[in-house]
């Protein structure tokens, strides 16, 4: 088997390697998607908008970071079966098991995003209500407070 790049034969440890260096900066990225998203929670609750912008944008770094890391990783995703066969069975066992966890946390992400998202959604139509009785409030007050023109108070009779 070779690298795709060349006709030397792969070397499944040094293969396994850089794959590891990789496992390495997407574990700390998904760690500190994990911390941003913890802290978005704890924005949404407590109704701060600003901070939670700031936060967003931030966490849109990260995920263009992720992104880019996956691309990354993906020839290895493709040639993992057949190049973890030529692996000692407990290194193919830890990567597999990173590899496992990388899953696992993308999908706790993403179930918690669907959360908050559903959250900001509630938020969002509770504001709208209340925006439209405060329009409400401003119509039935302004019936009452309608200023009509009021003519000439004073005539002038003689002329």
């Amino acid at each position: 088997m070779t690298d795709g790049l060349n006709t030397q034969p792969l070397d499944a440890a040094a293969w396994a390697d850089n794959l590891e260096r990789r496992l390495t900066l997407a574990e700390g990225l998904f760690e500190r998607l994990g911390a941003l998203g913890r802290r978005q929670r704890e924005l949404i609750q407590g109704g701060e908008s600003l901070p939670l912008l700031d936060l967003l944008r931030e966490r849109q770094d990260v995920l263009t970071r992720i992104g880019e890391m996956s691309e990354g990783v993906e020839p290895f995703r493709a040639r993992w079966a057949d190049v973890s066969q030529r692996l000692d069975p407990e290194r193919k066992g830890l990567i597999q098991a990173r590899l496992d966890s990388l899953t696992d946390a993308a999908g706790r992400i993403m179930s918690r995003d669907e959360e908050d998202r559903k959250t900001l959604e509630g938020k969002r139509d509770e504001l709208a209500r209340e925006l439209a009785g405060v329009d409400s409030a401003q119509a039935a007050v302004s019936a009452y407070t309608e200023v009509k023109p009021i003519g000439a108070r004073f005539q002038d009779r003689e002329g």
